[in-house]
């Protein structure tokens, strides 16, 4: 089996002869900032309009002839030379077989930039293939060695090209000086420091087997066995995460973990989560008519920690989130799961509603879910894994009316664990169901939780193909959440419009723990594009946006 990685990497400072210098446009760009490596990254490779702005991150695709990475380069410095080379090894690099075209989509593309398309041929024969993006410029006077990303901007890494054992290389050498230094000790620029009681860590990931396709496997936890963050992007589910070594015990109220669970059809959404935000807990539930457009339950209760709710590390075998005697009483949400070859159950007793849910959700036949680590400022991190597409049998009881699951019904689960910033605001999008011709259509997008949107988590399921998504763009009035909304990715391939049905909010003001929350359930329509470029038309497919803002 051929393995393939594609890697993302800038090659900053090399000198470009017969260029003209043109140092205006890098000049008035980095505001003041000085000239080096880092910031000829942004400002090449991203579309970012200052140094402190926002980039696009690059998005690859694989295919069973392609490799393909779509990315935003300048265009309208002279100085400045961005193009893709391609090789078999890490030493030797080629612009030859490398096609370069822009992309049918220019979406959300700043002046003076264009999005591009690179791409190379994978029947080429070898046993292994390297992909970059080279940028260099005139202005700068020292030559430096390529620095090489990490997957959660858009980087496959399949395979370990080096035989050396010792896992993915990503990072910056400059050679002479490192060349002696083993490969998953380099420290990948544009990263902050990562730091906790064990001191400065460094990340590295897994190497997947031959036969990954697109994203590499998650490995069982989210820390090496040195202690260092496996920050990036995944396919599957971690076995558990524990991220309290990383805190001090009076730090760990800082801690925030949750599991959210939906069930959807194009009639009837259920949304329920158990929440332990450190201070303390709180759970929900809320069922929506998507058909009348009517809610039927919304329900929410706070808890304490230990006492009302458990949330236990384990987001796929073993899972444990059980919320019970909360303030007020009536609410009883029990999810479990037992070993690797167990479906999810799920019971939900709301005695004031008169509500009740028995549900079994199967990841057996489902696609796998999209796990991922990233930083969070000051210099922590956030893990999840989002299910989708399971499919569900049970029922939902609510009074005399009874709905079976077993008819249409999907499931999914979103799982997160982080270290989070003490004001979080962030927008999400989950749905589920079936492009007009019946291929199963996932999606997963969350816009804010880390500043700079490098949330590894953006990701599109189309049968059991996964892919990952550039940064979305949410679109709707905080005045009123009952009016449509709209979702986009800046890589042009997310277009849709969401039509609300019905919410469930909550406005918690606890002292310590301040929260402004509404999830609103409703139809999606639009377009979706795979990773091998199939445009996919979607009307009325369920699921959920949300806006929360949180100080905790």
């Amino acid at each position: 089996m051929k393995q393939f990685l594609a890697v993302v990497s800038i090659l900053a400072a090399t000198l470009l002869a017969g260029v003209t210098s043109h140092a205006s446009a890098w000049t008035d760009w980095l505001k003041g900032r000085p000239k080096d490596e880092s910031t000829l990254n942004r400002y090449a490779i991203g579309g970012a309009t200052s140094v402190d702005a926002a980039s696009e991150r690059p998005v690859w695709s694989l295919n069973a002839k392609t490799l393909l990475m779509t990315a935003v380069v300048r265009t309208n410095d002279a100085a400045l030379k961005v193009e893709a080379e391609v090789g078999e090894n890490l030493l030797d690099w080629s612009t030859d077989g490398v096609t370069r075209t822009p992309a049918a989509s220019q979406i959300g593309v700043p002046e003076g930039c264009q999005r591009q398309e690179f791409s190379v041929d994978r029947t080429r024969g070898s046993t292994q293939l390297f992909l970059r993006l080279r940028a260099a410029s005139q202005e700068l006077d020292i030559e430096r060695a390529p620095r090489v990303t990490r997957p959660t901007v858009g980087v496959p890494i399949i395979g370990n090209p080096i035989g050396t054992g010792a896992g993915p290389f990503f990072g910056t050498s400059i050679p002479g000086k490192h060349a002696d230094k083993p490969l998953s000790s380099w420290v990948p620029l544009g990263l902050p420091t990562l730091t906790g009681p064990k001191g400065a860590v460094r990340p590295r990931l897994p190497v997947p087997p031959p036969d990954s396709s697109i994203l590499p496997p998650a490995p069982p936890t989210v820390f090496s066995p040195r202690g260092e963050p496996l920050l990036g992007t995944y396919a599957g589910t971690f076995k558990n995460i524990d991220l309290k070594p990383r805190l001090y015990f009076w730090q760990y109220n800082r801690l925030k973990k949750w599991l959210y669970g939906a069930i959807s059809s194009k009639g009837l959404l259920a949304g329920f989560a158990v929440v332990d935000a450190g201070y303390g807990t709180t759970a929900f539930v809320y069922v929506v008519d998507l058909e009348k457009g009517v809610p039927l339950v919304s329900r929410g209760q706070i808890g304490l920690p230990l006492v009302s709710t458990v949330v236990n590390g384990n987001p796929g075998a073993g899972a444990r989130a059980t919320f019970a005697n909360g303030l007020g009483g009536g609410l009883s949400l029990s999810i479990t799961r037992g070993t690797d070859s167990d479906p999810f159950r799920v019971e939900i007793v709301s005695k004031d509603d008169n509500l009740r849910i028995d549900a079994t959700l199967d990841p057996s036949g489902a696609p796998l879910p999209v796990a991922s680590v990233v930083p969070t400022p000051p210099g922590d991190i956030n893990a999840t894994v989002k299910w989708n597409l399971l499919p569900v049998t049970g029922s939902i009881q609510l009074g005399s009316r009874e709905w079976n699951l077993g008819d249409g019904f999907r499931g999914g689960f979103d799982y997160t664990q982080g270290i989070l910033p003490s004001h979080t605001v962030w927008n999400w999008a989950f749905l589920q169901g079936t492009a007009d011709d019946g291929t199963p259509i996932g999606l997963n997008l969350t816009g804010g939780i880390v500043p700079d949107g490098r949330t590894g988590d953006n990701a599109l399921w189309a049968g059991s193909e996964l892919s990952t998504l550039s940064k979305p763009v949410f679109s709707f009035d905080r005045q009123d959440y009952m009016a449509p909304w709209e979702v986009t990715t800046s890589d042009g391939r997310i277009q849709l419009r969401f039509t609300p049905k019905g919410s469930h909010s909550e406005n918690r003001n606890l002292g310590l723990v301040n929260s402004r929350f509404i999830q609103v359930a409703g139809l999606f329509t639009g377009t979706v594009r795979t990773a091998d470029g199939r445009l996919l038309t979607l009307t009325d497919v369920p699921g959920v946006m949300e806006d929360q803002d949180v100080e905790w």
